[in-house]
Parts: C-alpha cells; sequence; structure tokens
C-alpha cells in the first residue's frame, strides 16, 4: 500500500503543479493522522530536499492538549530531519462569532507570517477528499454560489502577486486510506477530541450526516469530489472571460469603478455576477468573494436601474448615471 498510496500523492503533486523544490515550503503540522501522512509521505517523495520544508505548529492555547501536541509534532519533526517553528496565538471569544473560524483565521494568519518571514513560496496543508467533501456540503446549505460549491483548490494564490500559495497535496485521497497507512506503518498520531464534538456542525455532518449518505452510496465523497474538480475548471473559465470583459471595458480609479450599462446587461449571467465580485473585490481589496446573496442582490438592482444603492456590510455604493454603473467605495 506504501508505495501505491506515495505514487499517487507524487503523481497528484507534478500534475496540478503545485511544489517546485527550487523553492522553501511551510508544512502546517497540528500532530493530527492527516498532517502526520502528509509529512511523512513528503519524506519519502523529497528525501534529497528535507530542507526545503519548514515544518510549522499553531498553539492555539484552546485545548488542555495542545502543550502536548506541540511537543509531539516538535519531536516527530526533529526524527524526520526537517526544521521547526512553532507560533502561539490568543483567540478570544466574541459574541455571536464561532471560534472555530477565529481560530483558523489566527492559524492561517500566522502560517502566512512565517511564510513571508521566511520566503517560502507557500503553505501546505493535509486537507483530505472528506474535508473537500464535508466543505462542498456546508457550503450548498449555505445557499453557496459556484465558489462555494467549487470547493477547495488544490492550489490557490493567498497574494494576488502570486509568491505564495496555499496547497493541498491530499485532496484527492480520502481519510481512511490514510488511517490504513498509518497503521500498516505504525506510525503515532494525536487526536483532536473536539473533532468529535456534535455542537459543531461540520463535525455533526461527519459523523451523524455522511454515515447515512455512504449507506445510499459508498462512493459519494468521490464524487463530489469530482464535482470539485469539474466546477472549478467552469469557474476559471467563467473568470477569464470576465476578466477580458473588466480589463476592456471598466474605468478604474483608486476608489471608483465605472461600467458602462448597456455592455453590462447584454453580457451572460455568469459574467454579470462575476465583474461585480471583481469590481467590488479591487475595490475592497480581498481575495475572498462576497456572498452569493449579496452579489444577485446587487446584480437585480443594476438589471432593474433600482439604484443608488448602499452596501453597508462592505463598505460600497453603486449607482446609476448617463448610462453609466458607478461602483464606489466609502469610509464607514
Amino acid at each position: 500500500m506504501e508505495a501505491k498510496i506515495i505514487n499517487k500523492i507524487e503523481g497528484f503533486i507534478n500534475r496540478h503543479n503545485l511544489i517546485n523544490i527550487e523553492k522553501t515550503y511551510v508544512l502546517a503540522v497540528s500532530g493530527g493522522p492527516d498532517s502526520v501522512f502528509l509529512m511523512d509521505a513528503l519524506l519519502k517523495i523529497y528525501k534529497n530536499n528535507k530542507t526545503k520544508f519548514i515544518v510549522a505548529y499553531i498553539h492555539h492555547g484552546l485545548r488542555k492538549e495542545s502543550d502536548k501536541e506541540l511537543q509531539f509534532v516538535k519531536k516527530l519533526t526533529s526524527d524526520y530531519g526537517f526544521p521547526f517553528y512553532y507560533r502561539k496565538v490568543r483567540i478570544k471569544k466574541q459574541k455571536g462569532k464561532s471560534i472555530e473560524n477565529e481560530a483558523r483565521k489566527k492559524r492561517y494568519k500566522a502560517l502566512k507570517e512565517l511564510a513571508e518571514k521566511k520566503r517560502c513560496a507557500g503553505i501546505i496543508t493535509g486537507h483530505t477528499l472528506d474535508d473537500q467533501a464535508e466543505t462542498i456540503f456546508l457550503n450548498m446549505l449555505r445557499g453557496s454560489g459556484l465558489t462555494g460549491i467549487c470547493g477547495m483548490p488544490p492550489k490557490i494564490e493567498i497574494e494576488k502577486d502570486g509568491h505564495l500559495y496555499l496547497i493541498r497535496p491530499l485532496l484527492f485521497t480520502l481519510r481512511e486510506n490514510i488511517s490504513k497507512y498509518l497503521k500498516e506503518k505504525n506510525l503515532k498520531f494525536k487526536l483532536d477530541r473536539s473533532n468529535f464534538d456534535l455542537k459543531y456542525r461540520r463535525n455533526y455532518i461527519r459523523h451523524k450526516i455522511f454515515p447515512v449518505i455512504e449507506k445510499i452510496n459508498p462512493g459519494f465523497k468521490k464524487v463530489l469530489g469530482r464535482l470539485s474538480f469539474i466546477l472549478q475548471a467552469d469557474e476559471n473559465f467563467i473568470k477569464n472571460r470576465a476578466e477580458y470583459f473588466y480589463n476592456k471595458s471598466a474605468e478604474k480609479s483608486k476608489d471608483n469603478i465605472i461600467i458602462d450599462f448597456k455592455k453590462f446587461t447584454i453580457l451572460p449571467l455568469a459574467l454579470q455576477r462575476e465583474i461585480i465580485k471583481t469590481a467590488i473585490g479591487e475595490l475592497i481589496k480581498s481575495k475572498y468573494s462576497p456572498p452569493f446573496i449579496i452579489i444577485e442582490e446587487i446584480r437585480e438592482k443594476i438589471i432593474e436601474k433600482k439604484m443608488p444603492m448602499t452596501i453597508q456590510k462592505l463598505s460600497v455604493n453603486v449607482s446609476y448615471q448617463e448610462n453609466k454603473i458607478y461602483i464606489h467605495k466609502f469610509k464607514k
């Protein structure tokens, strides 16, 4: 089994151009089964280039086990011969905000800062096909648009200038295959007890809903994984066409973007949505797309000429004048 799964990972990495061994990468390791497996797999694939990977552990301080996990990852990293770094972050409980989301934001912020400090080309995580299926399912429940249902891409820019990427080499493989590998190789790992707490939606889906769906279709996770790659290709095509129109016809300044109303209204619906996303993303300096429901509300009001309108959440005004759409950023 060892050679087969390692070869598949190497093939996936090469097929999607995930890693350039001439560059250095931060490898996010929590001590859990997926990240321990990832570290072991990368060691086997790049055994002559170990120093190209920096192992990073982010200490949230939310669980009593964190200190033991830190020492476990530190020892394991030393055994493998990778350089090791860790960061401590503070997570404050805020009313109405998910502590999981806050921890995730702080974790990625810390990983990004380390990657930039060490001049790394990317951050590598151990997300699996199970994580992909859960993400797509959750996004569907939220009513996400195409971007959300696409799930997680194997490689995505963290910075728009393309010098830092988030990389996921395990998106094609199931967690059960990883468990078999770890058992076969007698590799130790740490289990995060919070992953079994059903008050978190992802855990409830993982432990309660997915087992029921698997009785109907045991291969449904692979189906969602395949759907993800199909939709990612479709979304890339739409983005490229929208970018062509946007760059050709939009008038841009620091706080304003002006788009020809007539040209905009004759475009296909998918391109209209993507152009609005692009314009707003450029104005508010964010790589994250606004929620689909907000984009669609803006699009509908533009088409119906129900302007001006203000989107307080995004600090953006949309108005109409002399056959022009004006999208303006304002300060709160």
